[in-house]
């Protein structure tokens, strides 16, 4: 389970750092993004990935290829259930079938009042 703050995550001009340390997903085949920022993080990370890594998302197209195996799927076509079984019925020969959920605190954005103080 990952914890990603969203706000630094833009900060840090979009690298995902979980608990300070460089992720490693050489054990799984799927990260799935719970929020449209997070579909982005999952992306981002499953592209960091060697390929079979299979990522689903709030914001991604219906369908994309990246690396030599990845296909994002959004959840709002799907669901999170039929994101999770397919994620279970995924066949890859390299890694056995793991999920991975990237979630995030959400901190709001300093408002103009709190700018000028």
């Amino acid at each position: 389970m990952l914890e990603v703050d969203e706000l630094e995550y833009y900060r840090q001009e979009k690298l995902v750092y979980p608990h300070g340390d460089p992720p490693v997903f050489s054990d799984y085949d799927a990260i799935i993004g719970l929020s449209q920022v997070l579909s982005k993080v999952a992306v981002r990370l499953a592209k960091q990935q060697t390929p079979n890594v299979l990522t689903a998302g709030v914001s991604a197209s219906v369908m994309e290829v990246i690396n030599d195996f990845s296909v994002i799927q959004p959840l709002y076509h799907i669901g999170y259930a039929s994101a999770l079984l397919l994620i279970q019925h995924l066949e890859s020969p390299k890694t056995p079938c793991t999920t991975i959920m990237v979630q995030a605190e959400q901190w709001p954005y300093p408002t103009d009042k709190e700018n000028k103080s």
